[in-house]
């Protein structure tokens, strides 16, 4: 997954197999910035627009494609990717074997931002104001593979 900055396009996150980097040269090198993250394992990136802040959903590894420890979490970086802390607020905790796809978090760009996410097991999550706290919805859908958000209007 990756996630550019949106008023400097050369600045660029990504989380894929292998780690979670950040360019500032539009890709020519990469370094890793994973401090503070349980595995650097994962797929979904986002960044919010207004704050910069950049949120991502780690899992165990390629062979555990599932979240740590089995509880739900959305880890945010305030500054560009030094360090990371957990938001679970809202966020089911007990048990949650589940992933995310690459293409299953998406924001709506409004200003608090809103960020959504679905998981392998159905469940959908949301959060409107900025990734502070999270909302479960009470129904489940087979497997998500993607979250797009359309405007309003």
């Amino acid at each position: 997954g990756l996630a550019a900055d949106p008023d400097r396009p050369e600045l660029i996150y990504r989380q894929d197999h292998s780690g979670v980097y950040r360019t500032a040269d539009g890709g020519d090198s990469w370094e890793r910035i994973e401090e503070g993250l349980p595995a650097n394992f994962g797929f979904p990136i986002a960044i919010d627009p207004h704050t910069r802040a950049l949120f991502v959903i780690p899992q165990e590894s390629d062979e555990y494609r599932m979240t740590p420890d089995g509880r739900l979490g959305v880890y945010r970086s305030d500054d560009g990717g030094n360090s990371w802390g957990l938001v679970k607020d809202g966020l089911p905790q007990d048990r949650v074997h589940t992933g995310v796809l690459r293409g299953a978090m998406a924001t709506d760009g409004m200003d608090p931002c809103g960020f959504y996410f679905g998981t392998t097991s159905g469940s959908f999550h949301t959060s409107a104001d900025g990734g502070a706290s999270w909302n479960t919805l009470p129904w489940e859908l087979p497997r998500i593979l993607s979250v797009d958000v359309l405007e309003a209007g």
